[in-house]
């Protein structure tokens, strides 16, 4: 017999099916806008600047929260940040290897510098493509990207004078006077109303400038405008190459630079000086604030030995007389050097010149290491090579990551375009 079962619940305390198509899903999480560049109330800085008032501000008790730990990853941070943007990639798991701490106190200590207005969102981080918008096959996540900034509050309380708000603030230093008032006795006056009131009043103060341009070089060669523009040039092709010197700017390079200029050095041998003078000072471990400093310093101790070591010009020696003319032997050996040799092997004057200033003359496996691992923090390197030497010889220099950064069409016209506006 079949039987017919009733349920017992009314109708109207069912639970309700749920729908085919829901409509409800888990809503994305989305940074604060505050805490973004676009949005955020602090303005931008590079990692020096960051860095120095970060820890004013910490000692001063305005950064609530910080500690040691901090420290260590505001450490992380600023040494991969870009010295012109401030901005730096975060790659939790590389902080997290390189200060030992766990995920939670990364993230924590993060979290509390974007609070109070020190970090800002350049770019988050997501699942999505980021080489589509290149046009670029295969996948890659989009990867979170902080700006280096600092807050109102802080330049309030050290009283900078910031012109803008928000993130394009500009901050106006505040330079020393380049006048002095000379100090004039006060006039005497006799008698009332007379003639030295009248010039007292008219007399107007005395101003002098003591800013005088400068003419020499760091070791005493005379400044030129052939020579500044030779060195400017040399600046922009060597920093590239020399990771330690990246520090300081084209303008402090420049300068620096002006010496070896002056003695006719070639780029190569510049280039090859400074990659000598970084090993000698432990550069793959230690990187000077100020290189520009550095080597000035160097060009002063290197000026100095050559004056010690210099042979005066009054000394005369027996075996040698300036005023004779050379023997036949020695000009039958210049007329061998300057014949071509008999294989038919000659190199012209062009090729000599493009030998000497090839880029790779100089660099070992170990240079050519520490300039890609470089380009993959800052893709600038790689643009400013570019535009000096060609896209092939930076495809050559810095491999696929040149190949990468230079498929985009858009960025690199975007950058010799600045290039040529930049001025030093």
């Amino acid at each position: 017999m079949q039987q017919t079962f009733v349920s017992c619940h009314p109708e109207s305390t069912r639970a309700p099916k749920p729908a085919q198509n829901a409509s409800i899903r888990r809503k994305r999480w989305m940074p604060d806008p505050a805490e973004t560049v676009t949005h955020t109330a602090s303005r931008r800085t590079g990692p020096r600047a960051w860095l120095r008032a970060l820890q004013h501000a910490a000692a001063a008790g305005l950064v609530p929260g910080f500690t040691a730990t901090t420290q260590r990853i505001v450490a992380v941070l600023a040494g991969r940040m870009d010295y012109d943007t401030g901005h730096a990639r975060y790659v939790l798991t590389d902080v997290m290897e390189r200060t030992g701490l766990s995920r939670t106190a990364v993230t924590g200590h993060v979290r509390l510098l974007r609070a109070g207005g020190w970090l800002a969102w350049a770019e988050h981080g997501s699942r999505g493509n980021a080489l589509r918008p290149r046009g670029l096959p295969g996948y890659a996540r989009t990867a979170t990207v902080y700006a280096a900034t600092i807050p109102p509050h802080y330049d309030a309380r050290v009283g900078n004078t910031v012109a803008g708000a928000g993130y394009l603030a500009r901050l106006i230093p505040r330079t020393p006077s380049l006048w002095w008032v000379e100090k004039k006795r006060a006039v005497q006056v006799v008698g009332g109303q007379g003639a030295s009131t009248a010039n007292a009043a008219n007399r107007k103060p005395t101003f002098r400038s003591t800013r005088r341009p400068r003419q020499l070089t760091v070791t005493g060669y005379k400044i030129t405008s052939a020579r500044i523009e030779r060195a400017r040039q040399t600046a922009q092709s060597v920093r590239p190459l020399v990771n330690w010197i990246q520090r300081s700017t084209l303008a402090e390079l420049s300068w620096v630079l002006l010496d070896l200029v002056a003695q006719d050095w070639s780029e190569p041998r510049i280039r090859l000086w400074l990659h000598r003078l970084g090993q000698d000072l432990g550069a793959p471990r230690w990187r000077a604030r100020a290189p520009h400093r550095v080597i000035a310093a160097a060009l002063r101790h290197m000026a100095h030995t050559n004056a010690l070591t210099a042979v005066p010009a009054d000394i005369e020696h027996e075996e040698y007389h300036p005023s004779a003319a050379p023997n036949r032997v020695f000009q039958q050996a210049i007329t061998d050097l300057r014949k071509p040799p008999p294989n038919g092997n000659t190199q012209s004057a062009d090729d000599v010149n493009s030998a000497e200033n090839d880029p790779q003359r100089s660099l070992t496996k170990w240079e050519l290491a520490q300039l890609r691992e470089a380009a993959r923090t800052d893709p600038a390197l790689v643009l400013s090579y570019a535009h000096i030497h060609g896209p092939a010889a930076a495809i050559e220099t810095y491999g696929t990551m040149a190949q990468l950064i230079l498929s985009t069409p858009a960025a690199y016209t975007s950058h010799r375009a600045t290039l040529r506006r930049q001025r030093y």
